[in-house]
């Protein structure tokens, strides 16, 4: 329970009040405090007055806390959106070049999503999109990250440690959740239909698929991370593009 700490001169209180601010189990939990040196002064009415304070503060960091969340996460999917991606990208390339140890950065993409909308309509489409973002989130290890880089395209950083066959073999399991899914969906007449659906995937390695120029005893700069950031999402891009070149539902890595 935080913060709290001793008054400086307690001698004149003779009356104390306290009630939690925040819900049971959240991280930010706090008590606030009334003092006074009148004894007995906090009656039933005064401490429920607390209480409502209290309720009300309690309210204010759970909107607090929502609003922290909107910034990361997008608001359609609730995976995480484009900008705090690429913020964790950056963490991640710096972690994985300190560290020595390898990871991928993985670019997925719907196949034919665009006939989904023409068929059933865009609220069908939405549930697709909610839909496939949950089961990529819940199929990834806890440290991976998944981000809808935008519209029928997402983004996913398998954590280093990650070689090339771990991703390859997590990118090919992703592609048969999704192909093996069957989501429910309202037609434009109101019926229900069951879509399936396809996804490709392009990834690319780090380090192994990046020009290294920087000096490791020296850690990597803000402008060196951000070039092999950029080198990754282009080099995942090519290998998307394999992907669908060659039929989609598929993942196509560098050097296959």
């Amino acid at each position: 329970i935080a913060p709290f700490g001793a008054r400086q001169d307690p001698s004149g209180l003779r009356a104390l009040a306290m009630a939690r601010v925040g819900d049971p189990g959240s991280p930010l939990l706090y008590v606030l405090e009334a003092w006074s040196a009148e004894p007995g002064f906090f009656t039933d009415e005064r401490v429920g007055i607390l209480g409502v304070v209290a309720e009300h503060a309690t309210d204010l960091l759970n909107t607090l806390k929502k609003l922290g969340m909107l910034v990361m996460i997008d608001e359609l999917t609730g995976v995480y959106n484009r900008p705090y991606f690429g913020r964790q990208l950056d963490h991640e390339i710096a972690r994985a070049y300190r560290e020595g140890r390898p990871m991928a950065l993985v670019i997925a993409d719907i196949d034919d999503f665009k006939s989904v909308n023409d068929t059933y309509g865009y609220e069908a489409g939405n549930i697709v999109l909610r839909e496939l973002s949950q089961t990529l989130s819940s199929s990834l290890r806890p440290f991976d990250t998944v981000a809808r880089w935008g519209g029928e395209e997402f983004a996913v950083i398998l954590s280093a440690e990650t070689t090339r066959s771990e991703a390859r073999e997590i990118c090919e399991r992703l592609r048969l959740k999704v192909q093996n899914m069957g989501i429910l969906v309202p037609g434009l007449d109101g019926k229900e239909n069951s879509v399936r659906l396809t996804m490709s995937l392009g990834g690319a390695m780090f380090p192994s698929d990046v020009a290294m120029s920087a000096d490791r005893s020296r850690g990597l700069d803000r402008p060196a991370r951000d070039k092999i950031g950029h080198d990754l999402w282009t080099r995942a891009n090519m290998n998307l593009r394999v992907a669908k070149e060659r039929g989609k539902n598929q993942a196509t890595f560098g050097g296959e």
